[in-house]
Parts: structure tokens; sequence; C-alpha cells
């Protein structure tokens, strides 16, 4: 069962620097840009509130929306 979520988990990925190596740079050279991109997912958070749509609450960059309050499947949202 502990392999089964080790792999689940992305534990099975023999290379993976190749995706730290952009999170790590964000965090050491682009801490400026970090702030940026936080207030811009803000706003975009808040305009699609403002079409009805459910948004979660932004803690970071990343915005997560509930494309079925709109009727629409996540691949018609995009």
């Amino acid at each position: 069962e502990a392999r089964w979520w080790r792999k689940k988990l992305g534990g099975g990925l023999r290379q993976a620097g190749y995706l730290a190596a952009p999170g790590i740079l964000a965090l050491t050279e682009m801490t400026e840009r970090l702030q940026e991109d936080h207030a811009r997912a803000r706003m975009l958070a808040e305009g699609l509130r403002k079409l009805g749509l459910h948004v979660e609450p932004v803690e970071t960059n990343i915005v997560l929306v509930r494309t079925e309050s709109a009727g629409l499947t996540a691949e018609q949202f995009l």
C-alpha cells in the first residue's frame, strides 16, 4: 500500500529535477514577481466571481474554479 501511495503522489518519477527547477528559481530569484503573480491571481479570481463562477479563496498564484457552477466541464472552460 505504501508503494501505491508513493507512486500516486509522484514518487515514481525518476528524474524530477526538471519539474523542481522552475519552482526553485522562482523562490530564490524571482520573489518580486511572485508578489505580482499573487496580485494578478486575486484580480482574475475576482473577475471570475463577477461572472458568476465559484472560485476558491486565493492564497497564492493559483486560481481554482468550480466550472460545474457555470454548467461547464473543465474542457469547455478552457
